[in-house]
């Protein structure tokens, strides 16, 4: 009785204040009542004609003996009288943003709809408390929802003004990556370490290390002698274009005539010059293989294309070049060890040691690097590591040094060369300055060209 009360009066104040406005508990006490009754009925029936008297042994005499036969049934009845109502507690929690004249109205017309008799002792509280949230109420009013329509069209403004300027930025952010790609830039001069101060140099501001200024390290076409061209962005085999022309065979030589013909398909529309600079490089016989694979091939395999780009990708990063690297260790070394270790892989493997020629570049071959090559290595080393990496370098290295460097330059390297360094120092000076040497290389900045080199391999 008190659910079905409590859900007529929540249907009726929905209606009245709307959605979550009110809510009510409606507790009633009564009794019920319980009537049983149990009748018994006795009915008499006649004697069966079948039963006999039968008596003991020895009796002459039929004893005589009158039966009574009774039916006996019984009756059960039970009542159960209706619910008598003797109170009946309303409570009612209304929101308190409801106004005085609804609380009235629900004080006068629940009274009716629950059917509430004050006379029989039945109560109605009536209470106050947030039942609504106010975004909530906000938007069940006209001024709410007319507000919050304002609010949500602000937002998509917002949201589309951020949208165009990301899509503008991200067009600043391309062209800007596309002109810093079609430029190449040399390293910047170290002026903001501290260096050590030479033997019998002042405490005076550094002289200019060269004469003239900083060199374009552009050239005066804008663009480095001899570094290869800068590849468009995005376009599949760029990789190959910093590659030499030997260190390319190398890379191709394990690749079927197809794979190459496919390779060459893709180069001849996407970068030509690229595409007769690895033909160049390739032997003859396999450039007469792969013309006439390439002659044959009527259609593109994308999805090989991709493979074979890839395993030329991994094999041109992470191919271990193992006479490249040895060439490095032994450009550190002193002439001496150099020379000796070179000997003794000349006895054992003459292929390997060419092969290791090939990838030396000692300290003393700056000697055999253009004018302009010259100074930008010079630029990008300290001169207090000059200093000490020219102490017993060859003379023709320390003479074209110097021609680069000014007056009061030269005077400042000459003092340190004179002062005594240890042996260790002058090789770590050395290592320095190669280090250079190979990073600008792999930048395209300088040519480590030996062709002309004088070592000969006895």
């Amino acid at each position: 009785m008190g659910e079905k009360l409590t859900a007529e009066a929540n249907g009726f104040l929905e209606s009245l204040l709307g959605p979550g406005r009110a809510k009510v508990l409606v507790a009633v006490e009564g009794e019920r009542s319980n009537v049983q009754t149990q009748t018994e009925i006795l009915t008499p029936i006649a004697k069966p004609e079948t039963l006999e008297v039968r008596t003991l042994p020895g009796y002459n005499k039929e004893l005589e003996k009158k039966w009574d036969y009774m039916q006996k049934d019984q009756e059960q009845t039970f009542r159960q009288s209706g619910l008598i109502i003797r109170r009946i507690r309303v409570s009612v929690v209304l929101d308190s943003t409801l106004s005085e004249t609804q609380a009235s109205a629900v004080r006068r017309l629940l009274p009716d709809v629950l059917h509430l008799d004050f006379n029989r002792g039945d109560e109605l509280s009536v209470l106050r408390a947030d039942l609504v949230p106010a975004w909530k109420t906000a938007i069940q009013t006209p001024e709410g929802f007319r507000t919050i329509l304002v609010l949500a069209g602000l937002l998509a403004i917002v949201l589309l003004v951020s949208l165009l300027a990301y899509i503008t930025a991200m067009r600043v952010v391309r062209t800007f990556v596309a002109e810093i790609a079609n430029r190449r830039y040399g390293p910047e001069p170290i002026t903001g370490q501290a260096q050590p101060s030479l033997p019998g140099a002042q405490a005076a501001p550094l002289p200019e290390l060269l004469p003239g200024g900083v060199p374009s390290m552009m050239g005066e076409s804008g663009a480095l002698p001899g570094a290869p061209g800068t590849p468009a962005l995005g376009r599949r085999f760029d990789f190959l274009s910093s590659r030499e022309p030997q260190e390319l065979s190398k890379l191709l030589v394990d690749e079927t005539p197809d794979d190459l013909a496919l390779l060459f398909a893709y180069l001849a529309d996407s970068n030509p010059e690229l595409a007769a600079t690895v033909m160049q490089a390739l032997p003859a016989a396999t450039q007469s293989a792969v013309s006439q694979s390439l002659a044959r091939l009527n259609m593109a395999d994308p999805e090989r294309l991709a493979m074979l780009e890839n395993r030329l990708k991994t094999l041109a990063e992470f191919g271990v070049r193992g006479a490249e690297r040895l060439g490095k260790i032994l450009s550190r070394l002193p002439a001496l060890d150099r020379e000796g270790i070179i000997s003794e892989i000349v006895s054992s493997n003459p292929d390997a040691a060419r092969e290791v020629e090939k990838s030396l570049f000692a300290f003393e071959d700056i000697a055999r690097l253009k004018p302009n090559e010259l100074r930008r290595l010079i630029m990008s080393v300290s001169y207090p590591e000059w200093g000490l990496a020219l102490r017993g370098a060859p003379g023709e290295l320390v003479q074209k040094v110097m021609e680069q460097l000014l007056p009061g330059t030269q005077k400042l390297l000459q003092e340190s060369m004179e002062t005594p360094q240890p042996r260790h120092q002058v090789q770590e000076a050395r290592s320095t300055i190669l280090s250079h040497v190979y990073d600008m290389a792999a930048r395209g900045e300088i040519a480590l060209n030996r062709e002309d080199a004088s070592t000969e391999l006895i």
